[in-house]
């Protein structure tokens, strides 16, 4: 992920795209299941979606690059 791309997927309005439509849309009629796992959860946005929207458990394991505006280490659990 280049820091443009980081930039933009950090943002609120990515953040608002993600809740609203992307994750309904791809989520539509699909069982997720007893136990999510996130791979590559980048800057969070999606992480805290899926984190509001499921009461089931909710695995993000980290990237090979830190995020520093990453907000899925809250309330989630991250794998080494």
């Amino acid at each position: 992920m280049n820091e443009l791309h980081l930039r933009a997927c950090a943002g609120p309005e990515w953040a608002e795209t993600v809740r609203d439509h992307i994750i309904p849309w791809t989520t539509a009629g699909v069982d997720l299941g007893d136990h999510l796992l996130e791979v590559g959860p980048g800057p969070g946005a999606t992480t805290d979606v899926l984190r509001v929207l499921r009461s089931a458990p909710l695995t993000a394991p980290p990237s090979r690059r830190t995020f520093p505006m990453a907000s899925s280490a809250h309330g989630t659990s991250m794998v080494r």
